[in-house]
């Protein structure tokens, strides 16, 4: 079982071989046909397209907006807390006042005490409130800025490919790695499919009677 693995290994990085030595053949043949091939930068288009700075523009103006937003739900925060103080003063003061009998004294503290609980459970719960809301909106603001993006990459991408189409391109690579929503060739054009000629090739040499080839995908299977 074990010599079987290796024979199959070794098989499978020959044939692994064979295909890339006929793309080397086949790129080789191209570069003889003189292709025209450029390059772009696709980072830069990017950066100088005119609706990238719309788009920067209207998050930023989006960001702005909830700050403001945000600042000013945390000075209701702020005051709200001054509440608290404020109440918790009256007690120190009721608590200090030696002209008061305790059972006085506890009754005048009566309505502070729970007014103070209240007003302390609001205050939690704002900032839970707070918390939540600023998170919420933040990825809202960065999925509109990611769709944004993924829009101008896209146009930018399809300007580029009719750019070539138009200009009788045959390929074009992009020149930026800073880009990963890219891939490296951003056009070519519509070369003959040889897989099938290929495949034949490979399978000439096949023994008579041997393990039928395993068909292609999508290819209808036989009744």
């Amino acid at each position: 079982m074990h010599t079987k693995m290796k024979t199959w290994l070794w098989l499978h990085r020959t044939a692994i071989v064979s295909v890339m030595t006929v793309v080397g053949l086949v790129l080789a043949s191209a570069a003889r046909a003189e292709l025209k091939i450029a390059v772009v930068d696709v980072e830069r288009t990017i950066g100088q397209y005119y609706k990238t700075k719309t788009q920067q523009d209207e998050v930023q103006t989006d960001r702005e907006g909830l700050a403001k937003e945000i600042q000013g739900m945390q000075q209701r925060g702020i005051e709200m807390v001054k509440e608290v103080e404020d109440i918790k003063k009256e007690l120190r003061t009721l608590q200090e006042d030696t002209a008061l009998t305790p059972e006085a004294r506890k009754d005048k503290m009566g309505a502070p005490t729970e007014a103070l609980t209240r007003k302390m459970n609001q205050v939690r719960e704002f900032g839970q409130k707070l918390d939540e809301f600023r998170n919420i909106e933040a990825r809202k603001l960065q999925d509109k800025f990611m769709k944004l993006n993924r829009e101008i990459v896209l146009e930018v991408t399809k300007g580029i490919q009719g750019y070539a189409e138009k200009n009788g391109y045959d390929l074009i690579f992009n020149q930026s790695k800073e880009n990963p929503a890219v891939s490296d060739v951003i056009y070519a054009k519509k070369f003959e499919d040889i897989t099938d000629k290929v495949i034949a090739s490979l399978n000439a040499g096949a023994p008579a009677g041997g393990a039928a080839a395993a068909p292609a995908p999508g290819a209808p299977k036989p009744q």
